[in-house]
């Protein structure tokens, strides 16, 4: 009659006695709420009516007294704690016997649980941010410029707030460290090494600025997770630098102070700063770049979301570059599902070619040497320079026969398909090998029309 197997020493139903219990502890029923407790407890189903108990504080008591699903966590805890066989027949069952008696005098109240019913399983239309919500620690607060004072005067705001805060003030002049409270204070210490010299790696300019970590884009091939100790699944929901535009500008003035040399600067090795549609900081940030007297070379897999800055580029210090490796829909579908068709990334690098901006495309990594050949042929007419390279990424299995290709005739194959076109083109270290005799890779190579 029990129902499961552990509660064969009952001649009642488990299921039958679960609900007796629940139900009589809602109505406020002690004698029969603590009849069907203790069924339960003395037929070696007492964890099981614990477990049901602690939903109960929940469920059925919630917001009426917000501390019930403590003591009876609480009781369950002592209980636990006691001497297996002093459990059911010695003092254990005290504790049980008094959470009982707890919930059934207990206000009650299932707001909690008709919530949940509501806001978990029931229609869910879609809702604006809240302007109030898009403060400092946001990417769209940053990009509005909203530092700590509109923290503190919108979005720290409190209802109900209990008694007087005497450190508010002295708090809100401590995190304000500019007049217009624009420059948050500490925590975030402010960041004067945003521009960068790329060690090793200024094949694509000489310095290099990185907003984001992480990219939309969710690559197969991408080496950013690994080389950045960050697991794969994590990467594809990119994080923004802290500050970024104020911290930009900080270390654009003090680079102006140290009097460095100015160069085109790349955007981006660890992300994509083109990845959101909606992103209105990579424009800012061409901006600030051009005030101070520097290019920016861009790189992106999202080349449509650019085109909505198009007209900041300078043909005589900028460039935008895209990534496309293949065209082919099998090879596409295997490695780079969800970045954007490569046919609309070569229709927008056509628009930035046409306004007269120098464009070019990495074909890193080469999924198969036929299909990499390929890139140049599509898209030789809308691009002035080629880079290419060989997969090497650590954890991420190569492509079937990869290692058996022929990569010297894929090199000559390449080099001389640019340069009938006209084209420049670099060989990345590892493919550099694989060139022909006398073949003159050069590793950097001034990248505009200026």
């Amino acid at each position: 009659m029990s129902g499961v197997p552990w509660f064969i020493k009952s001649k009642y139903d488990y299921y039958e006695c679960v609900s007796a219990m629940q139900k009589c502890i809602r109505r406020g029923d002690e004698d029969n709420a603590l009849f069907w407790a203790t069924e339960l407890f003395i037929h070696d189903a007492a964890a099981h009516a614990w477990s049901r108990l602690v939903v109960i504080a929940s469920e059925d008591v919630g917001e009426a007294d917000a501390l019930m699903h403590l003591k009876i966590t609480m009781l369950r805890h002592s209980w636990c704690e006691t001497p297996k066989d002093q459990q059911i027949n010695g003092k254990g069952r005290l504790f049980f016997i008094q959470a009982v008696l707890m919930l059934v005098h207990s206000p009650k109240s299932r707001k909690v649980d008709h919530a949940g019913i509501v806001y978990c399983e029931g229609e869910r239309p879609d809702r604006e941010i809240p302007d109030f919500a898009k403060d400092c620690h946001t990417r769209k607060g940053k990009e509005l410029g909203r530092g700590y004072k509109h923290f503190f005067d919108v979005g720290a705001r409190l209802e109900n707030e209990a008694g007087q805060d005497i450190y508010r003030d002295s708090a809100k002049k401590i995190r304000m460290r500019s007049t217009d409270g624009l420059t948050p204070g500490p925590g975030p210490k402010p960041n004067t090494n945003l521009i960068y010299v790329p060690g090793g790696i200024t094949e694509f300019a000489q310095l290099a600025c990185n907003r984001d970590l992480g990219c939309v884009n969710g690559c197969k091939y991408c080496y950013g997770p690994a080389s950045m100790h960050i697991k794969r699944e994590d990467w594809t929901t990119p994080r923004v630098k802290e500050n970024f535009l104020e911290n930009l500008r900080l270390t654009l003035e003090k680079r102006e102070r140290d009097d460095a040399p100015k160069h085109q600067v790349l955007m981006e090795y660890s992300g994509d700063c083109y990845g959101d549609p909606k992103d209105t900081m990579t424009g800012e940030a061409i901006k600030l770049m051009h005030e101070f007297g520097y290019g920016v070379c861009i790189l992106t897999k999202c080349p449509t979301n650019a085109l909505k800055d198009i007209h900041l580029f300078d043909s005589r210090i900028d460039c935008l570059g895209c990534t496309i490796t293949t065209f082919d829909p099998a090879e596409i579908k295997e490695w780079e599902p969800k970045a954007p068709r490569p046919q609309d990334r070569l229709a927008a690098l056509k628009e930035f070619h046409d306004a007269g901006i120098y464009t070019w495309v990495s074909m890193e990594p080469i999924i198969s040497p036929a299909t990499s050949l390929d890139v140049v042929k599509l898209t030789h007419q809308h691009v002035d320079h080629y880079k290419t390279g060989l997969m090497n990424v650590r954890g991420v299995p190569l492509p079937d026969g990869y290692s058996n290709h022929d990569w010297k005739a894929y090199a000559a194959d390449f080099i001389a398909m640019c340069e009938s076109y006209g084209r420049s083109w670099f060989a990345k270290h590892t493919l550099e090998s694989y060139l022909p005799v006398g073949a003159v890779n050069e590793k950097f190579r001034p990248m505009y029309h200026g």
